[in-house]
């Protein structure tokens, strides 16, 4: 069940969020949009969503609202926070910030603001506060959001899968490069570079495994250290 705050501002995502088949519930909000329960790396955890237009976003900036009243709220209710802002803004040729209206490229509200100042604190937002941002084209894109976000909360956190890819090893190369250049290039303080000279020395991976200190010293730029932690991460002993 999604939860939405039933003042104005929020409560105009009910019918959208309801149009999306989602189980909407019209409740007042200490803080945010739209709030409901999901699962996290430790369990269950509420998860809470602002949304704004690019207008009222400038005047978040200008009067603290946000940052000072808002952010604190959502921080206080909430273990994951997303901010969607609607809108569709661009920098014009000397730097202000231009709004999609009416077919036309127009100043948001009338205002002769810089780009860097809307761009800026919204970094500000999702790096310093931790609080996620979203751009959204409109109301209905905002509803559409929030569905899918809801939905990825309700999958179990282990099963985030698409972020745990092997790492991809990228070497350059006319070929396609061997199992034992891969091997070379996973391995700590080795890289891709080197990664020929390490293939060309031991010729195979098992060469590599059994391989001791002394003989990693051989190839180029290895001295002892690097020589002792490749051993020690190839075996498995904590470096």
């Amino acid at each position: 069940m999604i939860l939405v705050d039933r003042r104005v501002g929020s409560v105009e995502l009910a019918p959208y969020l309801r149009n999306l088949g989602m189980t909407v519930q019209i409740e007042t909000l200490s803080a945010g949009d739209v709030c409901f329960e999901g699962k996290g790396p430790e369990g269950n955890i509420m998860v809470g969503v602002e949304r704004k237009r690019t207008n009222d976003i400038l005047s978040c900036i200008d009067d603290g609202r946000f940052s000072g009243f808002q952010q604190p709220g959502m921080m206080e209710d909430y273990h994951r926070r997303l901010l969607i802002v609607e809108g569709l803004w661009k920098p014009s040729a000397t730097g202000l910030i231009l709004e999609y209206k009416a077919g036309t490229w127009i100043p948001i509200g009338g205002r002769r603001v810089l780009y860097d100042k809307l761009f800026g604190f919204l970094l500000s937002v999702q790096q310093v506060a931790g609080t996620v941002y979203v751009r959204s084209g409109d109301i209905q894109e905002t509803a559409y959001q929030i569905k899918v976000i809801y939905q990825w909360f309700q999958k179990e956190w282990g099963n985030h899968t698409s972020m745990s890819q092997p790492q991809n090893i990228i070497v350059p190369s006319f070929e396609k490069p061997s199992f034992e250049r891969k091997f070379a290039c996973l391995i700590d303080g080795i890289g891709v570079k080197r990664s020929k000279e390490v293939v060309d020395h031991f010729k195979n991976v098992p060469n590599m495994v059994h391989a001791e200190e002394q003989d990693w010293m051989k190839i180029s730029r290895i001295g002892v250290p690097t020589a002792i932690k490749i051993v020690r991460q190839i075996r498995g002993v904590k470096l």
